[in-house]
């Protein structure tokens, strides 16, 4: 939401990374392109300003299911005021830039390991008329972070 981007919360740069997260980007399915495209996901984590950061994967060419099996890592002070989204783009042969599907959970609501997350519209509607719905297919890991790994992340 805008009015945490606009806010700063005092004294939250003295405060230390708690946790962190790990996102394997397994798969997306099912997008249905009538040709081979080239898709990406962008990876973005919202909540407090210290802890919003964005990562795109790599590229696959796929017409239905892509294989991305890629990790991130993200660091996090207030992992309970995070929202984790993915957006799906795709580029065709032409290089004209597609919009495939975007999903965004807040953290509290995922748990770790192995999630299927349901890709929606940019309205935020879910892709109707599709036997089988589009999907991404992500794994999650969140742990405290703990002695020389917390001093590497502060730097």
């Amino acid at each position: 939401p805008d009015w945490m981007l606009a806010q700063e919360i005092p004294n939250v740069r003295d405060l230390k990374s708690q946790i962190m997260l790990r996102v394997k980007l397994l798969s997306v399915r099912r997008l249905r392109h009538k040709r081979i495209k080239e898709n990406e996901v962008l990876i973005e984590l919202h909540g407090i300003s210290q802890d919003m950061k964005s990562d795109k994967s790599k590229r696959v060419k796929a017409f239905d299911c892509c294989t991305f099996d890629q990790g991130f890592i993200f660091p996090l002070r207030f992992p309970e005021l995070a929202v984790l989204v993915f957006v799906v783009n795709s580029v065709d042969s032409f290089g004209k830039e597609g919009f495939a599907g975007q999903v965004a959970i807040p953290l509290n609501n995922l748990r770790q390991g192995t999630s299927v997350l349901f890709l929606r519209r940019k309205t935020g509607q879910r892709y109707s008329g599709d036997k089988y719905y589009r999907a991404i297919v992500v794994q999650l890991q969140m742990q405290p972070i703990k002695g020389h790994l917390k001093k590497m992340i502060e730097k």
